[in-house]
């Protein structure tokens, strides 16, 4: 079996998960304990891990890293597909739960929270 560049290599949930603002890094709750687990273990491209969480009044915020000295349309950033496979894992997990929600799309957002500049708000987890 080959070797997965960095696959052993997860970010501790204190470096991912954010409860209210971003100043507070956190344990997740147990309800969402399952869901970051997915999100943590989800592949990305060199393990950068990009994506950041915030909960806050109920609602789960992804947001993903840019990378220093590029932009998010550079052919070699995957933060935005990273993102994409973070939303999947994390979808695939919930199914496994039983827990009913979906994703919302930062485009389609009227409010977003107050965040670092090296972050880009991509969706937000809705529960039913």
């Amino acid at each position: 079996m080959r070797k997965v560049y960095g696959g052993g290599n997860r970010k501790p949930f204190n470096e991912i998960f954010f409860l209210q603002s971003f100043e507070n890094p956190a344990f997740p709750p147990s309800e969402l304990k399952q869901l970051i687990d997915a999100a943590r273990f989800a592949p990305s491209a060199m393990n950068a891990q990009p994506w950041r969480f915030l909960w806050r009044n109920n609602q789960l915020y992804l947001f993903i890293k840019k990378r220093k000295g590029g932009s998010l349309a550079s052919v070699t950033n995957y933060a935005l597909h990273d993102g994409g496979i973070c939303m999947a894992n994390i979808s695939l997990a919930m199914d496994a739960l039983d827990k009913n929600g979906f994703w919302e799309l930062a485009t389609s957002m009227e409010e977003v929270p107050s965040h670092p500049a090296d972050l880009m708000l991509i969706a937000k987890l809705c529960f039913n």
